[in-house]
């Protein structure tokens, strides 16, 4: 199975999810995504970072 970066969209759409205190679990499951990618980028944010 090949990894395939997470797109522009995919990003803003996490950004937005986090804004709605939305879980990781329930935006992995409608990107398709694995949890720990998720993860990843919420920790980023949440750090101040945007996805800009």
């Amino acid at each position: 199975m090949t990894h395939a970066p997470l797109t522009t969209n995919e990003l803003v759409m996490i950004e937005a999810s986090v804004e709605k205190d939305t879980s990781v679990l329930e935006i992995a499951q409608s990107l398709k995504r694995s949890r720990q990618t998720i993860h990843k980028v919420v920790t980023f944010l949440k750090q101040g970072h945007s996805a800009n």
